[in-house]
């Protein structure tokens, strides 16, 4: 019988709860479309009578009643709910309406731009799917209004905004205009005042019969400059000086250039050109330039390989007016190698295959030539002389003790092949330092490593040692100014500091007077150029990124010896790392099995 009621009671609860569930959904909905017909009809009193409302969101509600009928051509800026008794209940809503919508930045600049055209002084717009990204002073700049009729002298704006519901916002945009057409006005006769100037390359434009500091000098150069942007020069330096009321004048400086690029692309065809005819100084004006122009990286990925000059040198000195940014000169001055001296020299060592090509490139490399003449025989004869790209890729990869090259470059005439050279460093300094990384590796190798010692121990022994032994050159990765050691084994081994490169020569070296063969790793980490090493064991290939084994904790302040990246496959190493796969041996499926003990 007990069993029986408590059964009937618990069909009884759950009953009840479904009904007051239901009960709950009936008087939502009542509540939301109540809500919904005030707001879509604007009312700013609403009612809400015959229920306990107060236990639902009215914030959440009203958001997405709103986002649901964002064409409504108004927001919601204040809204306040009073409750008279549990049954009786009031919503206050302000609106504050709008005369467009935008959905996004592409529809808010159209809205804009027709705003400008036709002259509108004040304008109310509603965006949709706002957010933090939007910068109103960049998007209204950013307008291309050189088939206006109008040019904008300034403006202003205010946000409206209900905290509760972000992604909506209304902005109140309001406008000064010049007319271009003719000088009608004294804004019109300002603008064409200084365009002419400017055109003409005036050093002083005089300004008089009215009092023209009241406009925005630097804002009309700009406009003027970037709506002629192919004019062969641009502002340095601009100075406005005040006579008196009615009469003043306007100082200019002109920075001339001789080529004009508009993009990247441009730049590097101008620079292309330029090598290839041996110019050694060029101007060249920059349009929509911005900081993302690293101009070292551009020179060097330039593709030289039909070019009669090698680039021994360059640099370069920008100029630039803050008002105006997206405007720069560039000054760029070039040294040049001409490559037809070296197309009949008296001797070329012949290779006949790649194992022969390897040993001349080995050998010269070793011996810090700046020059080898080669020529291709039996199979290499059809190969492409680009080839020796790879087998100087393939050397500094078996031999860290080598890695002092700065940049190469090669010139081929049928079988001949002229491959140059520049180091880091000079020729006497080179050998000094070679020979003292050598001595230091002997000293490291005879105090760590025993007799009897697998290739694994010996790994693990100097994994340790140069983890422990060397710090990552953090600093000088922050401010751009590692130095050419830190990229090299002398770095790691004689001064204790090092960034990747410097690392990986170093376990190179050390592992190979060892007896432990290995080679280095030339990839990205994290979308960055970074060098490890493959290490061979019991047959098998296995990667070992020392660098990411010895972590920058606190700024370097920590030592840290870590294994997460020390003999693991080529799946675990391309999580974060990447290389090309067909340089290289592939590695085992498994992690090696044997791991230290921290």
């Amino acid at each position: 019988m007990k069993k029986k009621v408590l059964i009937l009671l618990l069909i009884f609860t759950c009953l009840l709860n479904i009904n007051i569930s239901a009960a709950s959904n009936t008087y939502y909905n009542k509540y939301y479309n109540i809500l919904k017909d005030g707001l879509l009809h604007k009312k700013t009193t609403i009612r809400l009578s015959g229920y306990d409302y107060s236990k639902f969101d009215l914030n959440g509600t009203v958001k997405g009643i709103m986002t649901k009928y964002k064409n409504a051509k108004y927001i919601v800026s204040e809204i306040r709910y009073v409750k008279k008794s549990r049954t009786l209940s009031y919503v206050y809503v302000k609106y504050k309406p709008a005369g467009y919508i935008a959905n996004n930045k592409t529809e808010l600049e159209s809205i804009l731009l027709n705003l400008i055209r036709t002259k509108t002084p004040t304008a109310s717009i509603k965006i949709n799917n706002y957010n933090s990204s939007y910068n109103f002073k960049d998007i209204v700049h950013s307008i291309d209004l050189s088939n206006s009729r109008y040019f904008l002298n300034g403006f202003s704006y205010k946000l409206y905004q209900l905290k509760t519901i972000p992604n909506q916002v209304i902005v109140d945009f309001s406008f000064k205009y010049i007319d271009l057409y003719g000088y009608k006005t004294p804004e019109a006769k300002y603008y064409n005042i200084l365009k002419d100037g400017l055109l003409h390359k005036k050093t002083t434009i005089r300004l008089s019969g009215y009092d023209y500091s009241k406009f925005d000098l630097n804002g009309t150069v700009k406009g003027i400059m970037t709506k002629y942007k192919n004019a062969k020069y641009i502002v340095s330096e601009i100075r406005y000086v005040k006579k008196s009321r009615t009469l003043s004048y306007v100082y200019v400086k002109y920075k001339p250039a001789g080529y004009i690029a508009n993009n990247k692309t441009e730049l590097e065809s101008i620079l292309l050109n330029l090598i290839r005819t041996k110019t050694p100084t060029a101007s060249i004006k920059i349009n929509n330039y911005n900081s993302s122009y690293n101009f070292k990286d551009i020179v060097h990925s330039i593709d030289l390989s039909s070019s009669r000059y090698f680039l021994n040198g360059f640099s370069y000195k920008l100029y630039q007016l803050k008002t105006i940014p997206n405007q720069v000169i560039v000054d760029f001055s070039f040294k040049y190698v001409d490559l037809y001296e070296y197309k009949n020299p008296e001797a070329r060592q012949i290779a006949k295959n790649k194992e022969e090509l390897y040993a001349v490139i080995k050998d010269a490399i070793y011996n810090f030539k700046d020059r080898i003449d080669i020529k291709f025989s039996d199979t290499l004869l059809y190969e492409n002389p680009g080839i020796v790209f790879d087998y100087i890729g393939k050397v500094l990869e078996d031999n860290g003790e080598l890695y002092y090259l700065q940049s190469y470059g090669y010139l081929s005439l049928g079988p001949n092949v002229t491959v140059l050279i520049k180091y880091t460093f000079p020729l006497d300094v080179l050998f000094y330092k070679r020979k003292a990384v050598e001595d230091r590796a002997k000293e490291i190798i005879g105090s760590i490593i025993k007799e009897g010692m697998s290739d694994y121990e010996k790994e693990i022994a100097i994994h340790d040692y140069i983890v422990n032994n060397t710090k990552y050159d953090y600093q000088n990765v922050l401010s751009d100014t590692v130095p050419a050691d830190s990229h090299n084994a002398y770095g790691a081994l004689i001064k204790g500091i090092a960034v990747c490169d410097g690392y990986a020569t170093a376990f190179n070296i050390l592992l190979k007077m060892a007896g432990v063969e290995n080679k280095m790793v030339f990839g990205y980490a994290n979308g960055i150029p970074h060098t490890w090493n493959l290490v061979k064991l019991d047959g098998q290939w296995y990667h070992v990124d020392v660098t990411f084994d010895d972590p920058v904790v606190n700024g370097g302040a920590i030592d840290v010896l870590s294994y997460r990246y020390f003999n693991i496959t080529d799946n675990q190493i391309l999580l974060d790392h990447s290389f090309d796969r067909s340089k290289y041996p592939v590695s085992a499926t498994i992690p090696y099995t044997k791991i230290p003990s921290k």
